[in-house]
């Protein structure tokens, strides 16, 4: 299975549909480290559902395989 584009994916966190967000929000998290970049741009945007959500996003998934790159 092709891995979907991570700010295809942070665009959808957008989305008014809560079905479409939580679907988002899991591919995200099963990307994991290569959603960063996107998600950290998000981070910073002006809406601040999309800004809550991929800083969450960030500490669940980038965080803990950082940590575990470091070891």
């Amino acid at each position: 299975m092709l891995l979907q584009d991570p700010a295809a994916l942070v665009e959808r966190l957008r989305s008014g549909d809560i079905e479409a967000r939580v679907r988002a929000e899991a591919e995200l998290v099963r990307i994991g480290a290569p959603a960063e970049a996107a998600l950290d741009a998000a981070s910073r945007e002006p809406d601040p559902e999309l800004a809550f959500r991929a800083r969450r996003l960030l500490l669940e998934v980038v965080a803990p395989h950082r940590r575990e790159v470091e070891r």
